[in-house]
């Protein structure tokens, strides 16, 4: 109480831990007097908890005047080693306010975002939703979710898409060096296609008819090639017509399957090629669905239904890079010239090969 000016009024504390626990975490009622507000007793609490000889401490905030002390050596993750199930779970939340708290996500009067949502999510993950305190934004407080992260003690947090502020915990980095690819989503007459697994442990699935083109980014190693194998091998299993251009690769990630497939494209002529039958395509399936009612590729009858096609592009930056600068040539040797005109070709193809999928991305959606 001496920790506080004026002195707080302590009432009883009890003891949260089971009766086998190897651990403590005491609760104590305070009631503020003289003014003493919750923001002070956060100041105080460094203080408190080196005179109370604890590890960890936490204040609940009950009303205006009246706040709860958590202290004790630790915090134990086995909600079967507290004495009451709801103690586990306050205590976590009263955790997770410090983390906040040590980030420096607190509003004017000291308040912090409060978990009020708690529940296990795949892949052993913690699914949180925080109220956000007024005088803190909800643009603010992501930026500091690192940090909250840190002090919490998760090496592993993701934001996901919710009404209220919600994020993912987990100790450990839920998604494994191998995923699978959930191939009984693969139905007769749909176009989804499943291709990993999200970080909630839920299938990752492409929908073409909602997303019509997808582009996978990310560094080396990171798992381009493996998403983009699985996404074609999925597409041939649903009939799928699938074409592989890669002429900076030579489309090797491709080559066991290209058996399978209507175009397999490892030169740049080759991959120009792909490009003027892709945009005749597009005009072709475009008149056909215009001629029998209008709608998309699945509204045609079954009987000129063409197969559904699937493009993919590999190395697409390197693809559409214009070749290296051409050579000076004063003394006009043959040789140069003929450099000079090949890279004046390529850069040709480059450029309408860029066009060509600039008319599939915008025009080729219904067909």
């Amino acid at each position: 109480a001496s920790a506080l000016k004026p002195p707080a009024l302590i009432g009883a504390p009890v003891q949260a831990a089971g009766p086998d626990a190897d651990w403590t975490m005491w609760r104590v009622p305070i009631s503020l007097t003289g003014g003493v507000t919750a923001a002070d007793a956060r100041k105080a609490q460094v203080r408190l908890q080196a005179l109370a000889g604890a590890d960890v401490a936490w204040w609940r905030w009950l009303d205006a005047g009246t706040v709860e002390l958590w202290a004790g050596d630790r915090f134990c993750d086995d909600e079967d080693e507290w004495e009451d199930p709801d103690d586990y779970r306050t205590a976590l939340r009263l955790r997770l306010s410090a983390a906040w708290a040590a980030a420096k996500a607190m509003g004017p009067d000291g308040r912090t975002p409060e978990a009020m949502d708690i529940a296990p999510a795949p892949g052993g993950l913690t699914r949180v939703g925080f109220d956000i305190p007024t005088g803190l934004s909800r643009e603010s407080v992501e930026t500091l979710m690192d940090d909250f992260a840190a002090n919490a003690g998760y090496s592993y947090v993701a934001p996901v898409t919710a009404t209220r502020f919600t994020l993912l915990l987990g100790t450990h980095d839920p998604l494994p060096d191998r995923a699978p690819s959930d191939w009984t989503l693969l139905k007769p007459g749909t176009r989804v296609l499943p291709f990993g697994v999200q970080t909630d442990g839920r299938p990752a699935v492409w929908d073409p008819a909602v997303t019509p083109h997808l582009l996978a980014a990310g560094t080396t190693g990171s798992g381009k090639s493996s998403v983009s194998v699985t996404l074609v091998c999925a597409a041939l299993r649903l009939g799928f017509q699938v074409a592989v251009a890669d002429p900076s690769k030579g489309a090797n990630d491709f080559r066991p399957i290209r058996d399978h497939l209507v175009a397999f494209c490892d030169t740049l002529p080759d991959t120009y090629a792909l490009a003027q039958w892709m945009v005749a395509e597009m005009h072709r399936r475009v008149a056909l669905i215009k001629a029998n009612g209008g709608g998309d590729l699945f509204d045609l009858p079954a009987d000129i239904r063409p197969a559904p096609l699937l493009v993919q592009i590999d190395e697409f930056n390197s693809l559409l890079g214009r070749s290296g600068g051409k050579l000076d040539n004063a003394l006009g040797d043959p040789d140069i010239d003929n450099a000079n005109a090949r890279i004046d070709w390529e850069n040709g193809l480059r450029s309408t090969i860029g066009n060509d999928i600039s008319q599939i991305l915008t025009q080729a959606r219904s067909a």
